[in-house]
């Protein structure tokens, strides 16, 4: 056989393996992108579909022998970032396939939806059992009566049972949907990241009410009989596999209208509370409607729990969920913790961190769906731990999935040889678009670069001995790797503050620009606090830093009108990002640094300057309602602040120092802890006032 040609494996040959070291489905099965259960000599689907004849296995460059050596497989792109648009793909625009076309086996791509089975095992790598069982499977004699360990019972496929309990708790949920005159409340999300799932609830929502769905009973006046009917059609659409392979429209139709599942209705159920909490005039106290979502969300879980194995959907509905959690007990407590921890349970059983690297990629819906996915759960997981300083759930050191691509959402919704023509003709060889456009996977991508070296960052700061240890050379690349990925970012993305005023540039993309340039800042802001502990004089830096952690953050604050449908938002971003940096700003009024008065490297930055960008700050967080969540740390910060405010202002002397760090040491006994010490950058306000 030639180098460069291909054979068909015949029955006397052991089963390939793809690169990921899982069983290579056979040439009809990939083509269709259906999961196979490897059968030789022929596959079980092959015999039901009458296609004896064409069952092949077909070796390719992508084989490797049952027992190859994992040390020899390559993977494409490095974890974290995206697959190169192959040549291979730009070539095949010219001669479009029919169908969806896609290089990646569907049987072996992780999160692929092969049966409605709640016990299903989900994604399994190469240190799980099957791995053992697939080696003594290949000592078996290859013929038409190999045992097939779980492809039977995986194919007996039969109506589940839905239990009166499950059926309750689902009429429980329809009630709490609202009527088509007050439904029509879903306003399309302020942030560019969520525009994909934005689409596809507006499909579920559009539907929902049709009569010939199950807009008959979702009247004023509810039959209890006729919500039974419709829990049960519910419960068995959830335990309905989902296809991956289908284009856009038909795979929005696996969770709408008549094929309504219980993910889909909490999907619209958290779009829903959302709005609501963004309609708000103002911050105010929580009410009973903030606790009331908590328990339908949960019921949906709980449904999708019982009657599916879990699916892209469902993984989004526990990733909304942790979101709710945390704007209503806080960032910081248990409840959102657990709901994190859940989210990113689901998304390792569904094994969308392991990507299996593949040559050439080609996009699909589902495919780039996940890779959204996982880079925003990914990303959540190294916000809450740079938050918390509690270690973080996720490390790139166990995914191969790349960042998606950088594409509209417009096309991934189209027809699959459009979205081939769009990644083939307006991607360069990164991944970037380059029509000059700011999509939502723009954001994504540059999010998740960041957020990569945000894990270099913790695992220093929070890791074990060896990790802490790491030295100022590894601190100095880290910097200056994110210095040349930052420099690489296209043109669409650097935030400039004078946008804010300009008419002409919508709001969405100002705050999508502010959100990644305070982010690059967050990075900076820890690397030179880990640096300054190393002996490192990186004050400088930082005091920069901070100051323009603080510009931004007080940014939506000055501009509350451009910003207000942002306003969710505002306190995990004061707390997060102005909080940390302004108490740097204050130990720069205890202990002036600046020489002449003016920073080095930004003229801008002078005592009067910071004084009032700490003035702002407490307005802003005398802005957060007392009963709201992290309140607490916003008083205690605020309290600090001004009484630093106050020294300065007053011009306190040398006699005066002890009483003002009395009365510090009074309020706060053991100090402000942010449970994470490169956070609290007020640690030094007991002992140095």
């Amino acid at each position: 056989m030639d180098g460069g040609s291909q054979a068909t494996l015949s029955a006397k040959h052991r089963k390939l393996r793809r690169l990921n070291g899982r069983l290579q489905a056979c040439d009809p099965c990939r083509q269709r992108k259906v999961p196979c259960d490897h059968g030789q000599p022929v596959c079980q689907r092959c015999i039901r579909k009458k296609g004896e004849s064409q069952c092949t296995y077909t070796i390719s460059a992508h084989s490797v022998a049952p027992f190859e050596s994992a040390q020899s497989q390559t993977s494409v792109s490095p974890p974290g970032y995206p697959s190169p648009v192959s040549h291979t793909l730009r070539s095949r625009v010219q001669k479009p396939v029919e169908g969806t076309a896609g290089s990646q086996t569907p049987g072996d791509t992780p999160g692929s939806s092969s049966g409605a089975n709640p016990r299903a095992s989900g994604y399994l790598g190469y240190a799980s059992y099957t791995t053992v069982i697939d080696e003594a499977r290949e000592s078996l004699p290859v013929d038409g009566r190999t045992i097939r360990l779980q492809s039977d019972v995986a194919n007996r496929r039969t109506e589940p049972r839905v239990s009166d309990a499950a059926i309750d708790r689902g009429v429980a949920v329809l009630r709490h949907l609202p009527t088509l005159d007050n439904a029509a409340i879903i306003n399309k999300e302020y942030f560019l990241m969520h525009d994909w799932i934005y689409r596809i609830a507006m499909v579920i929502f559009q539907k929902l009410y049709e009569q010939h769905a199950f807009g008959a009973h979702l009247g004023e006046d509810r039959d209890e009989d006729c919500l039974r009917q419709m829990s049960r059609t519910v419960c068995l659409n959830t335990a309905q596999p989902v296809d991956d392979s289908l284009e856009a429209k038909d795979w929005i139709a696996q969770f709408s209208g008549p094929n309504l599942r219980w993910e889909s209705i909490g999907l619209l159920l958290t779009f829903w509370d959302l709005t609501r909490r963004a309609r708000r005039t103002e911050c105010r106290t929580p009410s009973a409607d903030d606790e009331n979502w908590r328990g339908i969300t949960n019921a949906c879980l709980e449904l999708c729990d019982e009657f599916s194995a879990g699916n892209l959907m469902v993984l989004n509905l526990y990733h909304r969920r942790t979101t709710l959690e945390s704007m209503t007990s806080g960032d910081a407590s248990l409840r959102t913790a657990k709901s994190h921890a859940q989210t990113i349970a689901c998304l390792t059983f569904l094994g969308y961190h392991a990507e299996p690297p593949t040559q050439p990629y080609v996009p699909t819906l589902a495919s780039e769906l996940k890779r959204v996915i996982y880079s925003s759960i990914h990303g959540a997981d190294k916000t809450f731990s740079s938050f918390t300083g509690r270690p973080p759930l996720m490390s790139n050191a166990f995914a191969t999935t790349p960042l998606p691509l950088d594409l509209d959402s417009e096309h991934l919704f189209g027809s699959q040889s459009h979205l081939e023509s769009v990644a083939a003709t307006t991607l360069d060889e990164r991944g970037w678009n380059t029509m000059g456009n700011l999509y939502g996977a723009t954001c994504s991508r540059a999010r998740g670069m960041l957020k990569g070296f945000r894990d270099e960052i913790l695992a220093i700061a929070l890791g074990s001995k060896s990790d802490r240890e790491a030295s100022v050379d590894t601190l100095l690349d880290i910097a200056e790797r994110q210095a040349a990925t930052v420099a690489g970012f296209p043109a669409t993305i650097p935030y400039r503050p004078e946008d804010i005023s300009n008419p002409e540039i919508t709001t969405v993309r100002i705050f999508t620009q502010l959100m990644i340039s305070t982010e690059a800042l967050q990075n900076g802001f820890f690397l030179d606090r880990l640096l300054l502990r190393r002996g490192y004089d990186s004050s400088a830096h930082l005091l920069l830093t901070s100051f323009r952690m603080v510009s931004n953050t007080l940014a939506l604050w000055t501009n509350y009108e451009r910003f207000a449908v942002m306003k969710t938002n505002f306190q995990w971003m004061l707390m997060a990002y102005g909080a940390p940096a302004g108490g740097i700003l204050c130990k720069e009024l205890q202990k002036p640094t600046l020489p002449g008065g003016r920073h080095p490297d930004d003229p801008q930055i002078t005592r009067s300057s910071i004084i009032q960008k700490l003035s702002l700050l407490v307005g802003f967080l005398d802005w957060v309602d007392p009963a709201a969540p992290n309140a607490e740390l916003c008083n205690d910060c605020k309290t600090v602040i001004k009484l630093v405010l106050d020294q300065t202002l007053n011009g306190s002397g040398g006699l005066e120092m002890p009483s003002m760090a009395s009365q510090i040491e009074f309020e706060f006994p053991r100090g402000l802890d942010f449970n994470f010490d490169l956070m609290d950058s007020f640690d030094w306000l007991g002992s140095e006032l």
